[in-house]
């Protein structure tokens, strides 16, 4: 008999302590207890559900096999750009250039994103030329020119990618000239 009665206030200990019992809420420190709501799928009556009507026409599957595409279509990401550069203003001075693709045109004057700049680099007597890759997101780039003379304010001149086809080498290529 004194088992039991040991066992029923060690259980009654053990309740108490845990939180157990019945309807009880618990101290302040225990967490609040949500209760998850029912998510089970309504039923839908079968006059709700629209079924296409057999022998009616299906949409086409078009198969890339199939597919057409003219010679001239180029999937390229990216086009070359040729650079040459020739300015008189910087002949006779140590200057040199970057071509950005971020910028903002605001009358003669320009807001460029510096770190855009994916050419730069020094001329020689007012010439540089080089090449370099522009994405196809880029219709424009802005060249500028800078001197080591801080007197001299830089040169800025915006060139449009794609008006920029000329014959060099027999063939056309993407050429930005500023002369």
């Amino acid at each position: 008999m004194m088992k039991r009665k040991t066992v029923a206030i060690m259980m009654s200990a053990l309740l108490a302590a845990c939180g157990g019992g019945s309807g009880g809420s618990g101290d302040a420190n225990s967490p609040d207890v949500t209760q998850v709501p029912d998510t089970q799928v309504p039923d839908i009556p079968a006059t709700d559900i629209q079924v296409p009507e057999i022998g009616a026409a299906l949409p086409a599957v078009v198969d890339t096999a199939t597919l057409q595409v003219d010679q001239n279509f180029s999937f390229d990401t990216a086009r070359t750009i040729d650079i040459e550069f020739d300015i008189e203003e910087a002949r006779g001075k140590k200057a040199s250039v970057s071509i950005c693709t971020g910028y903002d045109a605001e009358g003669d004057a320009f807001d460029v994103d510096y770190d855009s700049c994916n050419v730069r680099g020094e001329m020689n007597d007012g010439v540089f030329s080089h090449s370099m890759q522009v994405t196809n997101e880029f219709d424009s780039v802005v060249g500028v020119v800078w001197f080591q003379d801080s007197a001299m304010p830089p040169l800025y001149q915006e060139f449009h990618v794609d008006d920029t086809m000329r014959m060099k080498g027999g063939e056309m290529q993407r050429t930005i000239v500023w002369r």
